[in-house]
């Protein structure tokens, strides 16, 4: 810091000689007085440089920069100039040594002490005044940037030693998000929208998180998982298919019949039949939902793009029973949100992006996600397709190495083997029966041809057939 000092009294002293050489040379070449810039500029005390003195002295900066050994020059690209400018300072004082000397101000003769050897040409009138002008132009710049380098140091020092003496451990920070969230959570029941990047909170503070992918009634493709916290607190992705309905109130009753939060990744009957059942005939309120997080599908363009296959009527009904409610969250790509203590991170939702393209539009903007724990993962890749995943691998390819991976559409036939190379999974789980992943029959890969892949990489695969398959989140 002392380098720092003696370097911008050097630059103040540099840029003072190169500011008296030009008004010198001025007056030679034109032979006439130069007008003072300020008629009262003789009566401007010479606080300034006593303050600025003051300032350096409140700093008690170390002569020798903080290193505890001596001051060494600093080389830099204004040496040379700032050498030439003293040189040329001095053959002006030799020249005019034998002249008579100007009557100086305080401020003069207090640099003239300064600089014995090789003081500045002495000016008279408006020499004097010009001179004074750049020093109280340029004394504050200089103060300035003197006080913001001492700033930026101390807040760096500050840094350090706060970094390096707290603990720092991911348990805190998760503790940090929960708790400054809170708000966000009451804001979000009562309007029953999110905002693009809003973080929203459940009630659960568990530090570890059971995992449940459940089987279907008919052993059929279907999406039903739970999440748990050690203090019993329920969240739901998706439930299966209207038939899949008994099933899921049996779960939602050994939890006090109360789902924190139930998300379903879009409006085919094998992900929201089981919900909409539920929640249409519960009408005397037994079950409680604080909170449903679900894309927001554009109709009238859905309508003109749905197919037989689409069963278009599970999206009017699940509509119906949405506009019921007063809690529905709609999220957006890159919202994040609390589930039971969880973070998910939106990787994929209905957007702009999946209304450019031409057919199956439900899959496409299907609800890709991310739950991050304080040390694994899971990855729910619902029914994502290839015309989608490019966009999901451009926008979050950090994100897509999780710790298990819910592989897209069932493992049957959705995004191609690109978006896989991004992901080394502890754990697969697959939402389709065997007789649909063993067997051989799409051109571009199959079921099998995957879980081959992944097996070679050492990753346990949970299929349906064997459900329900259980992991703990950590």
């Amino acid at each position: 810091m002392g380098r720092i000092k003696n370097y911008l009294s050097d630059l103040y002293e540099f840029a003072s000689d190169a500011w008296s050489a030009q008004v010198e040379k001025k007056k030679r070449k034109s032979g006439t007085k130069t007008p003072d810039r300020r008629k009262n500029i003789d009566t401007i005390p010479d606080q300034e440089d006593r303050e600025v003195e003051k300032l350096l002295e409140r700093l008690h900066l170390p002569d020798d920069g903080g290193s505890g050994k001596p001051d060494e020059k600093i080389e830099s690209v204004f040496d040379e100039e700032f050498d030439e400018a003293v040189h040329r300072r001095n053959e002006s004082g030799q020249k005019k040594e034998d002249s008579p000397k100007a009557e100086t101000t305080r401020g003069e003769e207090s640099r003239e002490e300064k600089h014995s050897a090789g003081s500045a040409p002495e000016m008279k009138g408006s020499s004097q005044a010009d001179v004074r002008h750049m020093k109280k132009t340029l004394r504050p710049v200089l103060a300035a940037v003197l006080v913001l380098v001492l700033v930026l140091a101390a807040v760096f020092a500050v840094t350090l030693r706060h970094e390096s003496g707290r603990p720092g451990t991911s348990s805190d920070r998760a503790e940090s998000r929960k708790t400054g969230s809170d708000n966000a959570a009451i804001s979000s029941a009562q309007s029953g929208t999110a905002s693009v990047s809003q973080t929203v909170t459940d009630s659960g503070t568990g530090e570890t998180w059971t995992l449940t992918q459940y089987p279907t009634s008919d052993q059929w493709q279907a999406m039903i998982y739970t999440i748990t916290d050690q203090e019993g607190n329920l969240a739901i992705v998706d439930g299966g298919y209207t038939q899949d309905a008994d099933q899921m109130r049996s779960i939602i009753a050994a939890h006090d019949n109360h789902v924190s939060t139930w998300i379903i990744t879009h409006a085919h009957p094998d992900h929201c039949g089981a919900f909409t059942q539920i929640m249409s005939n519960d009408t005397d309120g037994a079950i409680t939902v604080d909170r449903v997080i679900t894309p927001k599908v554009n109709q009238k363009l859905y309508e003109k793009t749905a197919t037989a296959v689409d069963d278009i009527d599970s999206y009017y009904a699940f509509e119906k029973v949405l506009g019921t409610m007063s809690n529905v969250v709609y999220p957006s790509e890159g919202d994040t949100y609390d589930i039971l203590g969880l973070k998910m991170t939106v990787l994929n939702t209905w957007d702009s992006a999946v209304e450019k393209l031409s057919t199956d539009l439900l899959n496409a903007g299907s609800l890709v996600f991310r739950l991050d724990g304080r040390s694994t993962s899971m990855l729910f890749m619902a029914d994502l397709i290839s015309t989608q995943e490019m966009h999901v691998v451009n926008h979050y390819k950090d994100l897509l190495d999780a710790t298990y991976v819910q592989v897209a559409h069932h493992g049957n036939h959705g995004c191609s083997t690109r978006i896989y190379q991004y992901m080394h999974p502890t754990g697969v789980f697959i939402d389709a029966p065997d007789v649909i992943i063993d067997a051989d029959t799409y051109e571009t890969y199959n079921g099998k041809m995957l879980l081959e892949d992944f097996e070679s990489q050492g990753a346990a695969i949970y299929r349906l057939s064997a459900a329900p398959n259980s992991v703990t989140l950590r």
